[in-house]
């Protein structure tokens, strides 16, 4: 698709480029005037892979410092790096709907990628229900 539509592709980067935007890792060098970071912290992150940055793809790659969080020590490398995007897209989600402690949430695809994470940050206190999942699908 970014090459069939190039750059009328909003966000597109210029090809040939690196894809993808989740990641986690180890900091192996920091950039000059950065002090929350250093070699060797664990961090995870949604940094790359639009328009002009280069993604996560790729063994190294470079990130802005406030794209970025250190890792907790209790979440995997793998578990970190699936959480930023579906993370980021779940909280927008109940605060742009103004979701408050006391009201009820229905939460549509609460098994799915997105969805699970809403659930879990909606259940510190808002009372939700999840649709049944339709039982001749697989969910792995």
């Amino acid at each position: 698709m970014i090459r069939a539509k190039g750059p009328d592709l909003p966000l597109s980067p210029a090809l040939p480029a690196v894809l993808g935007m989740d990641f986690a890792g180890t900091i192996e060098a920091v950039g000059e005037g950065v002090v929350a970071f250093a070699v060797g912290d664990e961090v995870y992150g949604c940094a790359g892979g639009l328009a002009d940055l280069q993604g996560a793809l790729a063994e190294y790659m470079l990130a802005d410092a406030k794209l970025i969080a250190r890792k907790p020590k209790s979440v995997s490398m793998r578990e970190a790096a699936a959480l930023p995007l579906v993370g980021i897209t779940a909280f927008e989600g109940l605060q742009r709907a103004g979701t408050k402690k006391g009201q009820k949430l229905l939460v549509h695809g609460g098994v799915g990628g997105v969805g699970h994470v809403a659930v879990q940050l909606a259940s510190t206190g808002v009372p939700m229900s999840m649709p049944p999942a339709p039982a001749e699908k697989a969910w792995a």
